[in-house]
């Protein structure tokens, strides 16, 4: 049986840079529903500016998270924005 190897391909800021982008923008659709549809969830005005508030914030750190990745990027180490070709399951030249 041959043993299996483990590589990593992505350094956790970028995979935390993932994760909170997917968050950020189940949270945008999430509100921007409940932001449309107001007359049939019964939201009074109140309650669509709070949820306008809301839609907002997780649009500043959708771009707060797309300003970090950038510098990241440019700054972090070398798996930052490439991945190594072996990690991404390239075949070595011989």
């Amino acid at each position: 049986m041959s043993e299996l190897t483990e590589y990593t391909v992505w350094d956790a800021p970028t995979r935390w840079f993932h994760w909170i982008n997917a968050l950020a923008i189940v949270g945008l659709v999430a509100t921007g529903l409940v932001i449309l549809n107001d007359t049939a969830l019964g939201l009074s005005g109140s309650g669509k500016i709070t949820m306008k508030s809301v839609h907002a914030v997780f649009g500043y750190v959708m771009a707060a998270n797309l300003l970090w990745r950038f510098v990241w990027a440019f700054f972090g180490n070398r798996r930052s924005w490439v991945p190594h070709p072996i990690s991404a399951g390239a075949v070595p030249s011989s």
